[in-house]
Parts: structure tokens; C-alpha cells; sequence
């Protein structure tokens, strides 16, 4: 077909067609079947970024003071950018602004520069923890609201329908040492982790044993730093024992393990003390008799310990006049024989 001059030819342009643009590394290929850390992605051109180092992760590296803001890790990225032409809602496109841009072969280059920007601008302001974790779908919000504004700004007339951090990992490295070792913190960061929540766990359960309740575990060790600090500062006599009186009725109060030997150290005390004061009114009741009539007393006390002495003895009553008191007896042990039938034994 002739074309009125000047025209050499018609380019039909889609204007819902969704266009795609890789922003940093691009996807591996298809035959790569497992995409880890520590693989080879088969990508020769990765796209690394410097951003923030954690703080738990810097110090786990055995940084301190400033060295810890200052600390950078180094990522590799994929982030892919769908666009299309704008259509407004009265039914207009952007198209002649797409159209303006740039050259047909320059627009995808210049709308990927323009993004690149962005994600530089952005990206660099986190951590590897925000940008690895959680945070990354945040991070994509944002992202793609900072580049779609920028686009606007540069009257590119598209409208940004996806665009998100769809792969990041640390730099593989030599044979994976430089993934392995980034792993290698991260487990350790986890094992931390599960170490300090199983800690907690017995400590819970230890205060829980002991008082019954953390809370009442709390209250009592606020009561106990409480009387340390009266006795620290050599407070009165009343104000310590004030102190003690209410820390012990917590302790019986909270009903664990504490309560239980608070018991039986109160029940030892007692007997203890009632064996003492009996100990004590027996002894002034002695000394009031002996105070009263000591020959008596005396005499009394003889005959008490001679009943002692010879409860379990043998005795003989003989007269005085009796001049050899030699005492004949058998002492055989008739229990001992077999021979039930002699009559020694009836």
C-alpha cells in the first residue's frame, strides 16, 4: 500500500499488552532445577548491592562501636517490572507520551534505567534482614510506588502493574563459601534464638515451681531485693522485721515450692522452740523445789537416779548381817535345748 508522504510505515502498538523488563539479575534458566544459595544460578551477569548490615548480624560478625552502622552486606537481586501503556478511565492512553519517550529500541532501556535508580535510591536505606525476611513485601510496596512516580515524572505513560524483589541471595562466592558462610550465621543467629526461647522456657517454669506464678515469683524477688537493701543501708530493727513479716506472707501466699519449705522451716522453728521452753519451765521448776528444801531435793534426785540405774539389773534384797554373799544361780539358757522332754526344761 502507497502512504501519503511522509509516511514509510504503520507500527500498531497494543496498548494493554503487558511489557516486562528485569531491573537487575536476570531469572535462571529453565534447566536449572534447584535454586539455592550456595548453587551455580547459571546467570553470568548478577546485579550486587550493597546494603545495611543487621545489627545482630554485624555483631555476630564480631563488629563493635561504630563498625556496626558502618558495616554493608553485599546481595544479588532479581527484580522484574511489568508495565503496559496508561489507559485513563475516560478512555485515553498515554500512548503518545510512550510514543515520546524515546526510539522504539531505547524505551525498555531508558524505563529500566529510571527504575534501577529507584531501587538503588530505596534499597541501599535497608538491611539485608528487611530485604531477606518479612520486610520484603514492604520493601515491593514501596518500590513499586517510588518507580511508578518516577515514570510519571518522566512522562513516560505507563502504569506499573507489578513489580517486586522476586530473588535475593548473597553472593555465591568461590565454590559456595561466600553463601555457606552467610548461612552459617544465619544458623547460628537461629540456634541463639532457640537457645535463648528454651532458657526462657525453664526459667518460667523453675519461677513457676517456686511461686506458683511468674508474677508471684516477680513480686517476690522485688520484695527480697527490698530487704537487702534495708540491710544494706542499716535500717531499723522494725522496719526489717516489717519487711520480713511481708515477704514471708508472699511466700506463703504464692503456694509453690517456696511456701512448702517456708512451712516446714516455720513447723521445725516451733518445735524447736517449744522443746527449749520446756526444757526452760522444767528447770525453774526444779530449781524452785530445791530452793525450797534441798535435802529433800537431794534425796529425792538419789532415789530418782538409782530407780534409772537399776531398772534393767537383776537385784537381790539380803540382809546386812549376812557375811558371804556369794550367790549360786544356773544361768543355762533353757531356751536353747531340743530335748523338750528332760525335766530339767519343765
Amino acid at each position: 500500500i502507497d502512504l501519503p508522504w511522509p509516511f514509510a510505515r504503520v507500527e500498531k502498538v497494543k496498548v494493554s499488552q503487558l511489557r516486562e523488563v528485569q531491573l537487575a539479575t536476570m531469572r535462571p534458566p529453565e534447566g536449572v532445577r534447584h535454586i539455592l544459595w550456595t548453587n551455580d544460578h547459571q546467570v553470568k551477569d548478577e546485579t550486587k548491592l550493597l546494603v545495611r548490615t543487621s545489627t545482630s548480624l554485624a555483631q555476630a560478625s564480631g563488629l563493635t562501636g561504630s563498625a556496626v552502622d558502618e558495616a554493608r552486606s553485599l546481595i544479588v537481586i532479581e527484580v522484574p517490572l511489568h508495565y503496559r501503556v496508561r489507559v485513563n478511565a475516560d478512555g485515553s492512553s498515554g500512548l503518545e507520551s510512550f510514543e515520546k519517550l524515546a526510539v522504539p529500541g531505547s524505551r525498555d532501556a531508558l524505563i529500566r534505567s529510571i527504575a534501577q535508580r529507584e531501587i538503588l535510591k530505596y534499597l541501599t536505606t535497608l538491611t539485608e534482614d528487611q530485604i531477606l525476611s518479612s520486610g520484603r513485601t514492604a520493601a515491593n510496596a514501596e518500590l513499586k510506588n517510588r518507580i511508578s512516580a518516577a515514570l510519571d515524572a518522566a512522562g513516560a505513560g505507563v502504569e506499573v502493574t507489578f513489580v517486586a524483589i522476586e530473588g535475593v541471595h548473597p553472593p555465591r562466592g568461590n565454590e559456595g563459601a561466600t553463601a555457606l558462610s552467610y548461612e552459617q550465621i544465619v544458623s547460628d543467629q537461629v540456634r541463639a534464638t532457640t537457645m535463648r526461647q528454651f532458657a526462657e522456657l525453664d526459667a518460667t517454669a523453675a519461677q513457676i515451681k517456686a511461686a506458683g506464678s511468674v508474677e508471684n515469683a516477680q513480686a517476690i524477688v522485688r520484695e527480697i531485693d527490698r530487704l537487702s537493701e534495708l540491710s544494706a543501708r542499716k535500717a531499723s530493727e522494725a522496719e526489717i522485721n516489717a519487711q520480713q513479716a511481708k515477704l514471708d506472707g508472699l511466700i506463703s501466699g504464692a503456694g509453690g515450692e517456696a511456701a512448702q519449705i517456708l512451712a516446714r522451716a516455720q513447723a521445725d522453728r516451733w518445735t524447736r522452740v517449744m522443746a527449749a521452753r520446756g526444757r526452760a519451765e522444767a528447770y525453774a521448776g526444779r530449781l524452785s523445789a530445791f530452793q525450797a528444801n534441798p535435802d529433800l531435793y537431794m534425796f529425792t534426785m538419789y532415789l530418782d537416779t538409782l530407780r534409772d540405774v537399776v531398772k534393767d539389773a537383776r537385784l537381790y534384797i539380803v540382809h546386812d548381817q549376812v557375811h558371804d554373799l556369794r550367790v549360786q544361780t544356773d544361768l543355762k539358757d533353757l531356751g536353747s535345748t531340743v530335748d523338750v522332754f528332760s525335766t530339767e526344761n519343765r
